[in-house]
């Protein structure tokens, strides 16, 4: 038969404490027979008693996001307002987006790529490298891979599709966004000569300005990406990488501040004097088309979008 005093001197071996030379009285062990300060004076060798164990560490921290976030426009949205939601530069929602051409107003709908940290968001192509795109935006190549969790050789070509994240990626320099002042009267100007109206043209699929407005007229002669006002088209045409400038050509946008919200007309041909025909919408009155052959410095011109 075991007896009580056994199985406590098989516990605390176990529990690695040595009982040796301690007093057993039977089964009826008395409490005071064992001391515990005997007992613990010194622990057997390699046991864990008298070890003091840190307790773990638990992370309360969220963790960062290493995926591509799909935003979809909505009314009202701005480049700026969609950086600041998802807490990134303005720059990383650009660069993003460079290949769909958003301005500073993307268009009601628009599936915007945004990085979940300052950087970059891509789909790779076919052709792309990690080493091409780490040297494209200025970053490590083996940090691409990690941030990815890529396995992938440095050289070794990537598969088409990928939705990547380049963590403190830069891409191209940005045209900034312009910033044009109105004056102060003469929104109209005088050096210019109304020819008359003219009949409308057919809308243009997709065309989502205010029907008979100058905007509205314009996108029927050449679609844009961008929305917003007429006054702003300039500036969201900069932000997408449109060429633009002061003089100007055959198919060129004129946007100028003559009115309050600004206003947008197409550039029919330019002739050997500098001048230059327009046709428009919204001008002469609502909903009605016209033309007008401008002179140099007659109106109060913001620019032309090429």
């Amino acid at each position: 038969m075991i007896t009580h005093g056994l199985v406590l001197a098989i516990s605390a071996s176990i529990a690695g404490i040595s009982l040796a030379n301690q007093p057993f009285t039977g089964p009826h062990l008395e409490s005071a027979s064992v001391k515990a300060a005997t007992i613990f004076d010194v622990p057997y060798r390699g046991s864990r008693a008298g070890t003091i164990i840190k307790a773990l560490e638990i992370p309360v921290a969220p963790s960062i996001s290493h995926s591509v976030v799909h935003h979809t426009a909505r009314s009202g949205d701005t480049v700026a307002s969609i950086a600041q939601q998802h807490g990134v530069p303005e720059e990383s929602v650009r660069w993003s987006n460079l290949t769909s051409r958003v301005g500073s107003q993307p268009a009601v709908g628009t599936d915007l790529l945004v990085p979940p940290v300052a950087g970059v968001a891509l789909v790779s192509r076919e052709g792309d490298t990690l080493a091409a795109l780490a040297d494209r935006y200025h970053v490590d190549a083996v940090t691409l891979a990690d941030f990815n969790r890529l396995r992938f050789a440095v050289d070794d070509p990537l598969p088409a599709g990928l939705e990547l994240v380049v963590p403190a990626g830069r891409g191209p320099e940005l045209a900034p966004v312009a910033q044009s002042s109105r004056p102060t009267a003469g929104f109209r100007g005088r050096g210019y000569t109304l020819l008359g109206v003219v009949p409308n043209v057919p809308v243009a699929a997709g065309n989502r300005f205010a029907f008979g407005n100058c905007t509205y007229y314009v996108y029927n002669r050449r679609q844009v990406p961008w929305q917003g006002d007429a006054w702003a088209w300039y500036g969201n045409a900069q932000a997408m990488g449109f060429p633009t400038g002061p003089a100007p050509r055959p198919g060129s946008i004129m946007v100028t501040w003559e009115s309050g919200y600004g206003h947008v007309a197409y550039v029919e041909s330019v002739n050997q004097d500098g001048s230059w025909l327009v046709s428009e919408m919204n001008w002469v009155a609502f909903n009605t088309v016209d033309r007008r052959s401008i002179s140099p410095g007659g109106v109060p011109l913001i620019g032309f979008i090429y």
